[in-house]
């Protein structure tokens, strides 16, 4: 129920609640930032090599092309999915974004990847 506590804190305005949830947040944010920093440094292919199997072991979850092929309802009468099916989209102007979405993301990786590769050379 902490979503609706910050959407409450939200629409009243509570600021001790909202200042601390942003105190809080940039902390966390600031300290991983440089965790991650410091394991790059030392591990980069490691750590790579595991981000990028963080990301292929989602795309199953991610994927967004899914249909519902079996779910159960739960004691509180919310519908909840057992079992999905993923497909390939129809061919529109939204798949078509998506898939140039998509790209320009893998795009951007690659270059600024070769742009680091060049500048600590």
């Amino acid at each position: 129920n902490y979503e609706l506590l910050m959407v409450k804190a939200i629409s009243e305005v509570n600021i001790i609640l909202l200042t601390v949830f942003g105190a809080g947040s940039i902390f966390g944010l600031m300290s991983f930032s440089h965790i991650l920093a410091w394991v790059f440094k030392y591990y980069k292919d490691t750590t790579l090599a595991l981000l990028t199997g963080f990301i292929l072991g989602s795309l199953s979850i991610t994927w967004p092309w899914q249909k519902a092929i079996n779910w159960i309802i739960d004691k509180n009468g919310n519908k909840i999915i057992t079992k999905w099916e993923s497909y390939i989209p129809q061919y529109n102007e939204d798949t078509i974004l998506a898939f140039i979405l998509i790209l320009i993301g893998i795009l951007s990786v690659y270059i600024l990847e070769n742009l680091d590769s060049k500048k600590n050379k």
